[in-house]
């Protein structure tokens, strides 16, 4: 009878967090879903152009990028994410040598077409992190890229 009593005991505890479990496991979920987007990895492509990239989380649509902190000049936007990659990204416009170190404002496009919080990023930014992480495989690549930048300004201006 004890065994009994108990098998009832230790089959309701188990039922009960397994519950327990179930639920918390599907608030977590629910509260992802709605999550705000937000911006992911970033990237530069070099190629004929010069582009930032980035993958977008939650439920974002785009990324629109501007010159300025206060959302008054848009450069670009883009809302057709790039596949020929594992991760759907965006790109920016195509970025001119002489701006390699100019700051651009990068924010998600929600579902709703508003844009949220903006991200200051420039391809010098990237080069000197990557250059930072990895001084020895690529430094020459970031040497010519600072070079060309500093040309660039010098015949372009800035």
């Amino acid at each position: 009878m004890k065994k009994s009593r108990f098998s009832k005991i230790a089959a309701l505890l188990l039922t009960l967090t397994v519950a327990v479990g179930a639920l918390f496991s599907v608030s977590i979920v629910a509260g992802a879903e709605g999550a705000e987007p937000y911006l992911g990895y970033s990237n530069v492509m070099f190629g004929d152009t010069i582009k930032l990239a980035f993958t977008v989380e939650g439920d974002g649509i785009g990324i629109a990028v501007y010159s300025d902190a206060d959302k008054t000049t848009l450069v670009s936007k883009d809302t057709t994410p790039e596949t020929d990659a594992t991760v759907p990204y965006y790109t920016t416009a195509g970025i001119a040598a002489k701006d390699i170190d100019k700051t651009y404002y990068i924010g998600v496009i929600d579902a709703n077409g508003n844009v949220g919080e903006l991200t200051p990023y420039s391809v010098l930014q990237y080069v000197n992190a990557k250059d930072a992480e990895t001084p020895d495989v690529a430094e020459d690549l970031y040497v010519k890229i600072r070079a060309y930048n500093a040309a660039a300004n010098a015949v372009f201006g800035e």
